[in-house]
């Protein structure tokens, strides 16, 4: 038997808290329900004319209703070569991949220039699903001779950090 109650408030008897009993949801369409934060310092580089997969994050969703806000901030995103194009996307790997968002031409080098950029975005994503979800953050060059990299300004070396930031939302 589903019921309901209608009330104008509601207020702690003592104190200030309002307790939910766990394993119990209390929730409001547009609350967020769980924030989860995926960073990497790790140096990518690659040649490949093909995405692959620079940075990977998890979430596991609690409603199947949910949407998922993903922020993403990539630094040090890079191309080195005599003409490259540093190509984007975000994939979600579940039962097959789902292209999220794609970016294309983040950053364009003639030339032999260096080019480092931060690539910042946002999303939103309909998983329909309470599994854990990968999500893969996928760069590539265009022309596949000459390298993309992530977490770089040109040493080689770790010095950036990139973060995955996931918003589930409840609906």
């Amino acid at each position: 038997m589903t019921g309901q109650i209608n009330v104008n408030k509601i207020a702690a008897r003592t104190g200030n808290t309002i307790t939910v009993e766990s394993g119990q949801i209390l929730s409001q369409p547009g609350s967020i329900i769980q924030a989860v934060q995926s960073s990497t310092t790790t140096y990518f580089q690659s040649t490949s004319s093909s995405f692959v997969n620079a940075f990977t994050a998890t979430v596991t969703p609690k409603r199947a209703t949910s949407k998922i806000m993903i922020i993403g901030s990539i630094a040090g995103l890079a191309n080195n070569g005599g003409g490259a194009n540093v190509e984007a996307r975000l994939n979600r790997n579940l039962s097959g991949d789902t292209v999220v968002g794609k970016y294309n031409r983040i950053c364009h080098i003639s030339g032999g220039t260096f080019l480092a950029v931060t690539h910042n975005f946002t999303e939103i994503d309909s998983p329909s699903t309470t599994s854990t979800i990968t999500y893969e953050y996928q760069i590539r060059t265009q022309n596949g001779s000459d390298s993309v990299r992530m977490n770089d300004y040109h040493t080689g070396t770790a010095d950036t950090r990139s973060t995955l930031t996931f918003l589930e939302i409840a609906q």
